[in-house]
């Protein structure tokens, strides 16, 4: 039994060998999601551990030094202030890397389709036509 029979896939008259060639999907295309997610994930790794994360660090995001010479009191004090900015530092980072997506993603869309996007500029400012 075959997981794509065609009597459930595909309309009478048409079989699996008609729709092969290469102006169709084919099963490798489904690589190239896998493949540009894996990127986006070291990318976005990359970017947190050598940018986000040492700019936290100089932002005054800083964990405090612990010595055994303090106090109990002051001891949880600093384990509590030091847990606050591991989070603080978590939220900057992720906040850095929505802000450097979204702007990557915005800029590509906007040289993507510049052409559409400078015709709507000239249209909305009620300049001319620019493009015929």
């Amino acid at each position: 039994m075959s997981l794509l029979p065609e009597s459930v896939w595909l309309p009478p008259g048409v079989s699996w060998k008609d729709l092969e060639g290469e102006d169709m999907a084919q099963i490798y295309h489904l690589g190239y999601p896998l493949l540009i997610s894996v990127l986006l994930i070291v990318f976005r790794e990359l970017l947190i551990l050598l940018v986000f994360k040492p700019w936290s660090m100089r932002t005054g995001l800083a964990p405090v030094a612990l010595t055994d010479q303090d106090g109990s009191k002051l001891r949880k004090a600093k384990v509590a202030i030091n847990e606050r900015r591991n989070v603080q530092r978590a939220k900057f980072c992720e906040t850095g890397w929505r802000w450097i997506f979204y702007l990557i993603a915005h800029l590509g869309t906007i040289s993507f389709n510049k052409i559409t996007f400078l015709d709507s500029i000239c249209k909305l400012l009620f300049l001319c036509s620019c493009f015929p």
